[in-house]
């Protein structure tokens, strides 16, 4: 899927016309299933567009990626469906989004994939040095030395959620 189409999908999710958000459900429903990899990477690359792709765009994006991080009723879990290379690429992004978007409820957003993408590459605190080598620098610089209180925050909002 590409970027167009990806935004296409996200923009009818908003839509107040039932038949078209319905539409775009089924589309994601099916990307859900039958390409799971190529659905996170085109939400990953939405994240990455930041100021170039509408705010509710990118915010919608980030939701539907904590979701099939996660699952939830409607949407169930692609994680152990994805390859480590989609992993790679999501991980990444979701740190550089918390960081750098310009939105702070994008940034939000994508500390909460942050943080149950961590839960999920480990189990303990302790292990998330060698699963996800960047989470942790990268939370400690974004709390330490970021000029933006956004940003700020996201990672400790990140880093309450991480620790049980």
């Amino acid at each position: 899927m590409d970027l167009t189409a990806i935004c296409e999908v996200l923009a009818a999710t908003q839509q107040s016309e039932q038949k078209a958000r319905e539409a775009a459900e089924k589309h994601l429903n099916e990307a859900t299933e039958g390409s799971p990899n190529e659905l996170v990477r085109a939400l990953t690359a939405v994240l990455g567009q930041g100021a170039n792709i509408a705010d509710p765009l990118r915010q919608e994006a980030a939701v539907i990626l904590r979701q099939l991080v996660v699952g939830n009723r409607t949407r169930c879990s692609v994680w152990p469906r994805l390859d480590d290379a989609t992993i790679k690429v999501l991980m990444a992004q979701i740190l550089a989004t918390a960081e750098s978007d310009p939105s702070s409820q994008v940034k939000r957003n994508a500390g909460q994939v942050a943080a149950e993408t961590a839960s999920k590459v480990a189990t303990e605190f302790n292990e998330l040095s060698t699963a996800w080598p960047e989470f942790l620098p990268a939370i400690s610089r974004f709390v330490g030395t970021s000029s933006d209180a956004a940003t700020r925050v996201v990672a400790l909002h990140v880093l309450k959620d991480i620790v049980p």
